[in-house]
């Protein structure tokens, strides 16, 4: 009896050593970069000068852009010359343009994004509508006009909703030192259509 007791005790004490089984998962994630910029309205913009009014005031058009991406972005824009097909060219400081973004889309300035810098004496500022840049004037050399806040600009297209006013002819152009043009009626403009092209490009930015 006592030999069957103890080899029953052997048992036990023998299948408690056996020793924890394991396995692994391997997980791997590929990442690449996702930027994309679309223009959503206005992205065609004609206008005409016919009279002496039109000559003596200016034409504008606001053309909405957003940007969805996955890493914080800059967006720059550039101008060709501003010609007609007989290649007279208007002086491209006629156009000029001011950076708006809507408040309630695009988050506060300096936290989600910020202004490039502004290369006019013109002072931007905010309304309870949008955020507005200075007033700059367009050039062939691409220029920042947006860069990533403190917190960064990276998002979906909703998060990053900006608008570019394009002006041709203010009147008010004679008294920014950057610009120092005269109106369109005393430029002895030769007729014809000129034609520009706005280039917007978002680039991805590593902070």
């Amino acid at each position: 009896m006592m030999r069957n007791i103890f080899c029953f005790l052997l048992a036990c004490i023998l299948s408690t050593q056996l020793s924890a089984q394991s396995d692994e998962i391997n997980i791997s994630a590929a990442f690449s970069q996702s930027l994309a910029l679309r223009i959503t309205s206005n992205a065609n913009n004609t206008w005409t000068f016919a009279t002496i009014s039109d000559y003596s005031s200016d034409k504008m058009a606001d053309s909405y852009f957003e940007v969805a991406s996955s890493t914080n972005f800059n967006v720059d824009v550039s101008f060709t010359p501003f010609a007609n097909a007989e290649g007279d060219e208007l002086n491209l400081k006629n156009l000029s343009y001011r950076v708006r973004v809507p408040v309630a889309s695009s988050g506060e300035q300096g936290s989600r994004w910020d202004f490039g810098p502004i290369n006019t004496s013109n002072k931007g500022g905010k309304n309870a509508k949008d955020h507005y840049s200075g007033v700059h004037y367009a050039t062939t050399t691409p220029r920042t006009i947006i860069t990533p806040g403190s917190d960064g600009n990276a998002g979906a297209y909703d998060e990053n909703v900006f608008y570019l006013r394009l002006r041709l002819g203010n009147p008010t152009h004679s008294r920014d030192p950057a610009i120092n043009l005269p109106i369109l009626l005393d430029q002895n403009i030769a007729p014809g259509v000129y034609t520009c092209t706005v280039t917007l490009e978002a680039i991805p930015v590593i902070l």
